[in-house]
C-alpha cells in the first residue's frame, strides 16, 4: 500500500491536534473550598464591578448566594474571555485554565458553602 507524504503529514497533525484538546468532562482531582478558593477569585477579578451596591449589568458576585446562581454564566463569559473586561485585572493565560478547572470542580463538587 502506497501512502502519499501529504496524507501522512495531515493524518500526523490530525491525530496530534485531536489527542492535545482538554477534555472538559474529566473527573475533578480536588473539591475547592468556597471561602479559600472561590471568594478570591471573585474578589480579585469581579467584585469591583459586580456588587450589591453597583451590579455591572445587574449582575451580583459579591456573596454565595449570588455566585452559586450565576456561576454557570460567569464560567462561560470568562471562558469567552468577555469577563473580566478588556482593560480591567485578569488572570495570564495559564492561571486562566487552573481558574477554569477550579470553578467547574466547585460546581460539580456541589458548590459548597465551606
Amino acid at each position: 500500500m502506497k501512502i502519499n507524504s501529504s496524507g501522512l503529514i495531515f493524518l500526523c497533525l490530525s491525530t496530534f491536534l485531536f489527542s492535545c484538546s482538554k477534555d472538559l468532562t474529566k473527573e475533578c482531582d480536588i473539591d475547592p473550598s468556597y471561602s479559600a478558593e472561590i471568594t478570591p477569585f471573585f474578589n480579585t477579578y469581579c467584585v469591583s464591578c459586580h456588587q450589591s451596591n453597583a451590579a455591572g449589568g445587574g449582575v451580583i458576585l459579591d456573596n454565595f448566594e449570588s455566585i452559586s446562581t450565576q456561576i454557570d454564566y460567569c464560567i462561560s463569559e470568562f471562558r469567552q474571555g468577555s469577563m473580566p473586561p478588556s482593560g480591567s485585572l485578569s488572570p495570564d493565560i495559564l492561571a486562566k485554565d487552573s481558574i477554569l478547572e477550579l470553578l467547574n470542580c466547585w460546581v460539580s463538587m456541589g458548590k459548597k458553602n465551606n
